[in-house]
């Protein structure tokens, strides 16, 4: 486990694998029960990927350091809102599907 976000009633569980070379990040969002919200994987072929989270984090918003030269954000959202597929940046993954119950974007900061 590398974080736990706490959101209103949502928890955010930002977990890794542990693999030098094939490093991924596992997102889950849970609510109260523990259901599963929404789910998302980082993940980049051939990359080591270390996990730093940012200081700057607000209540709804983590940001952290990943892989790339950038900063990642996920934005806890307060209701499901609509999704595009594949509209995610490079190295999101996610199941098909319509609607997130978080977003997640990338900075370059190159």
């Amino acid at each position: 486990m590398e974080h736990v976000h706490v959101y209103s009633n949502k928890t955010l569980l930002i977990l890794s694998d542990g693999v030098v070379f094939e490093e991924q990040l596992h997102l889950y969002l849970l609510d109260l029960d523990n259901t599963i919200l929404d789910t998302a994987r980082i993940s980049a072929p051939y990359c080591d990927g270390i996990f730093h989270l940012s200081s700057d984090s607000t209540a709804n918003t983590c940001h952290f350091l990943f892989i790339g030269n950038g900063l990642w954000h996920i934005t806890i959202l307060d209701r499901y809102q609509w999704r595009r597929p594949f509209s995610e940046p490079y190295g999101v993954h996610r199941q098909w599907g319509w609607r997130q119950a978080f977003s997640v974007s990338y900075n370059n900061m190159k």
